[in-house]
């Protein structure tokens, strides 16, 4: 994974990045539920992908819910660096600021049973991203090239089967 490659197409790092806030967009609690339980049924097509993907500059991601002291919580997008087993080890790249004990460049172990959601990008060709899809659906089609852009994106793999 290179973190620095997707921290620039974030435009974190480079001299506009002050213009640049990360997009965090509400999404009702039942469509992520049924989201994370499609993504769940695929996280060996994504283990797969990793496995066997040569592409240095992928930009591989889980999505996970991570609580705050207040009993609220939110869906959060972290860049994988290492896969095992049992789960990844994995990277904030954009946190809200006023979400506490989250900032970018922490680390945290994400267990399989904790993906919401996962996501990699080769070649700019996005495959999984449940999550991201139903965003950019959302959007107005004027709006969909420049979201297309922050993420990377150019073109969308279809989803695996469910199994």
């Amino acid at each position: 994974m290179r973190l620095k490659g997707l921290l620039a197409r974030l435009g974190i790092g480079r001299p506009d990045a002050a213009s640049a806030e990360p997009l965090f967009m509400n999404m009702p609690d039942g469509e992520l539920a049924d989201l994370a339980r499609a993504s769940q049924k695929t996280l060996h097509h994504f283990r797969a992908l990793l496995a066997t993907a040569e592409h240095p500059d992928a930009s591989p991601m889980v999505k996970t819910y991570i609580p705050d002291p207040d009993g609220k919580g939110m869906w959060l997008w972290l860049s994988v660096e290492h896969v095992d087993d049992v789960g990844f080890d994995a990277r904030v790249f954009e946190a809200p600021a006023h979400f506490p004990g989250i900032t970018p460049g922490s680390s945290r172990f994400i267990a399989n049973e904790e993906v919401g959601d996962w996501a990699v990008i080769f070649d700019g060709v996005l495959h999984g991203g449940y999550s991201l899809r139903l965003q950019r659906g959302r959007l107005p089609e004027s709006e969909r090239g420049a979201y297309d852009a922050y993420i990377g994106a150019q073109s969308y793999a279809p989803l695996p089967d469910l199994m």
